[in-house]
């Protein structure tokens, strides 16, 4: 990962308004007085208007965006933005209402319409801390079970934000700064076509990039109660690179489940020429619609997201993985990977579900232990107090005498992929034996 990048990219979003700040305020109206209370109003109004029109191009997710900071990332500050976004917009307009009351019409409007839309991806959208606040997850159950809203109905509406930047843009352009700074008009101009142009990207040209990697499914297995594997050939071509970790969008184009893409990781191994597989729970209404894809069905497959791989990290000689349900997905990948290219290297799998049956895969797993002579798993089962192995939950004590006691944590890393509950628990476990900070891996899969 290359830190001076993530630092320009960082610097660049979160300094870039005051370039609009101060051709907005260095040539203003001639009624105008630049006493305090105006630059507040003017600064705020800069860095919403900026970081409103960044929204698109973080929302679109870019690969040269991604592969510095990770997808799970990308979209937890993309909403963070948004929300400190509209506080400034909103500080904006109230200070502004003292100056001059006319012209507020469509900054209003604007506001309310991205107030709405980012609500509804807080609550609907995104797996962030707000939805572990009891009154936004009943409002969520209530909206979803009562109501029968569904999740496309929350994309559908977050896309109103488009409409609200539109609205921002009438703004900016009838204001005095628009009328009296041509530079100020320039950046207004460019920041809007800018923010327009990524979401274009994302809606239109994205869309088709993903016909264009057709696939054709070869197997629809059932892998236990919960976990179904579709396993998937190009109708033409080879298959894209990818390193084992990393995930993708998919779109079945059967008719009968939704064409919404979603992401997922890929379980197979880039060594493995032939095909792909998803490893996919049976956990929402999208993936309960997957029992209906059958076999030559075809789906559209996205190139690869994530920075989520052991190859990203060359300088680690030993791994350990810790995953919780069906977090086993991009393990399952990394361990395919290496069974094949590096058989020797030591690696250690915690891998706890709630019930034994809830393991897949057994006679890989009994693979990869034979053909890997420094390779070994622990499975951990919660909800079995019978089970003949361990029990119970992955605390710091437990995590300590499987892995981290038998390991060297300097050239160690820890691998997390897990529900984000689980994951965060981990994470305290290993920092709190000692483990670096640089050592630990995860990438959350659910935005």
């Amino acid at each position: 990962m290359n830190k001076p990048k993530k630092f320009l990219w960082l610097t660049a979003y979160f300094l870039s308004p005051l370039i609009l700040f101060y051709f907005v305020v260095d040539n203003p109206s001639p009624d105008i007085q630049l006493t305090s209370g105006y630059l507040l109003s003017a600064l705020a109004g800069a860095f919403a208007y900026t970081w409103f029109c960044y929204q698109f191009i973080l929302s679109a997710h870019p690969k040269f965006i991604v592969k510095h900071f990770g997808m799970d990332k990308t979209y937890r500050f993309h909403g963070i933005m948004a929300m400190v976004s509209l506080i400034l917009g909103l500080i904006h307009y109230l200070i502004r209402r003292v100056y001059s009351p006319p012209n507020q019409s469509w900054g209003l409007f604007a506001l309310i319409l991205f107030a709405v839309a980012g609500g509804l991806g807080f609550v609907f959208l995104l797996n962030s801390r707000l939805r572990k606040v009891k009154w936004v997850e009943g409002i969520r159950r209530f909206a979803e079970k009562k109501l029968g809203f569904k999740r496309r109905y929350s994309i559908i509406a977050h896309n109103l934000s488009l409409l609200a930047a539109t609205f921002l843009f009438i703004h900016v352009i009838n204001s005095s700064a628009s009328e009296y700074s041509g530079y100020a008009r320039f950046l207004f101009i460019a920041f809007y076509v800018l923010g327009v142009s990524f979401w274009l990207y994302h809606q239109v040209v994205r869309r088709f990039q993903l016909d264009q990697g057709t696939f054709r499914v070869v197997e629809n297995r059932i892998e236990n109660h919960s976990v179904r594997s579709l396993h998937l050939k190009p109708v033409q071509g080879n298959i894209f690179n990818y390193k084992p970790g990393q995930f993708t969008f998919i779109s079945v184009q059967n008719g009968r489940v939704s064409k919404e893409p979603r992401p997922y990781t890929i379980a197979s191994s880039p060594a493995n020429s032939e095909e792909i597989e998803f490893v996919i729970k049976n956990s929402d209404e999208y993936a309960n619609q997957l029992e209906n894809v059958i076999e030559g069905d075809e789906v559209h497959v996205n190139t690869p997201f994530g920075i989520f791989s052991h190859l990203n990290h060359p300088s680690e000689k030993e791994l350990v993985f810790i995953a919780g349900g069906i977090g086993i997905t991009p393990f399952l990948s990394m361990l395919r990977w290496i069974k094949e290219n590096d058989p020797q290297r030591k690696v250690t799998l915690l891998w706890g579900c709630r019930y034994k049956d809830d393991f897949i895969k057994a006679e890989e797993f009994a693979g990869f232990e034979q053909a890997m002579p420094n390779f070994q798993w622990y499975p951990v089962v919660s909800d079995e107090p019978n089970f003949d192995g361990e029990t119970g939950f992955f605390d710091t004590e437990k995590i300590n005498r499987l892995a981290v006691s038998k390991m060297d944590i300097i050239t160690t890393g820890f691998y997390i992929c897990a529900p984000p509950v689980m994951m965060d628990l981990v994470d305290d476990s290993l920092l709190e034996l000692g483990v670096p900070r640089g050592r630990i891996h995860y990438e959350k899969f659910s935005f």
